[in-house]
């Protein structure tokens, strides 16, 4: 990415990324929603959505490096927080379950600690929409 040039998703209002592996059943909570979101609504001009499968973390570094970005970052992804399996709801990143909070594996992106930064240190609010796995 070059020192001046945004890409489109980071110039956007409102950055949704639908995390998850598809080949792992309910991991692919976020791709599915990502997909409904894209075929089913007509989305405003200053909303990207994007299904990120287990990359999020590449595009979370991409926007943290942009020299614009977006003034909200929604997250969708499945978790484990021992609730009703399938039960919908929102965390805050502080929220995200303990095992998480140092993980930076593959299956386990994006790590909150990007996600703090994000907000803490850029402004940016950050929600995550999770489904209990």
């Amino acid at each position: 990415m070059s020192d001046d040039v945004a890409p489109e998703y980071a110039t956007k209002r409102v950055l949704v990324l639908g995390v998850g592996n598809v080949l792992f059943g309910d991991d692919g909570f976020g791709p599915a929603v990502a997909e409904y979101l894209q075929r089913n609504l007509e989305l405003a001009d200053d909303v990207y959505v994007m299904d990120v499968g287990i990359g999020a973390g590449d595009i979370l570094f991409n926007v943290a490096l942009s020299p614009t970005k977006p003034k909200r970052i929604v997250i969708v992804d499945a978790v484990d927080v021992k609730r009703k399996p399938g039960e919908v709801f929102e965390l805050t990143v502080d929220q995200l379950p303990a095992n998480r909070l140092s993980d930076f594996s593959l299956h386990f992106a994006p790590s909150p600690n990007i996600l703090r930064d994000l907000r803490d240190q850029m402004g940016i609010d950050v929600t995550v929409v999770a489904c209990q796995a």
